[in-house]
């Protein structure tokens, strides 16, 4: 009896451990916190920055609104290399843009007259396969690219 119970309180506890790390509101690499990020729709995938340099000025602006682990991770995400594989080039980008819309993107950061949108992969996993990402994805895009939901 005193073993049933035990085996069921640690099941539980280990459940309210798993459940907050699971929330479509946390990154994949749970360092940023979607919840208070306003949410947009890509209304032109065309002015999609795939192959983007962030330079050292720009770096200093985003650490004025990322920490710098959160930065890394845009630096890390945010070519075409690291995006889902129908996304992945400019060919295979050409031939779905209308799908690119169907993301659930969110601003992350401003950057001068561009955003840094963050594609959370937990939020974007009914995408179809091979748009679903593997990890949280970032895309640099015209701000004039973006409306509003």
């Amino acid at each position: 009896m005193r073993e049933k119970y035990f085996t069921r309180l640690s099941t539980i506890l280990l459940i309210f451990m798993i459940l907050p790390s699971c929330s479509v509101y946390r990154s994949s690499s749970g360092l940023i916190d979607i919840k208070g990020l306003k949410e947009v729709q890509i209304q032109d995938s065309g002015r999609l920055y795939s192959t983007y340099d962030i330079d050292k000025y720009e770096r200093e602006e985003l650490l004025g609104q990322l920490s710098e682990e959160a930065l890394e991770l845009v630096e890390k995400y945010h070519r075409e290399d690291s995006w889902p594989e129908a996304i992945s080039n400019f060919e295979k980008r050409e031939k779905v843009r209308s799908m690119i819309k169907n993301y659930r993107a969110f601003i992350l950061a401003e950057m001068g007259d561009k955003y840094i949108l963050i594609i959370p992969a937990r939020a974007n996993r009914r995408m179809p396969l091979g748009f679903r990402p593997k990890h949280d994805v970032f895309f640099i895009i015209s701000r004039t690219a973006v409306g509003e939901l």
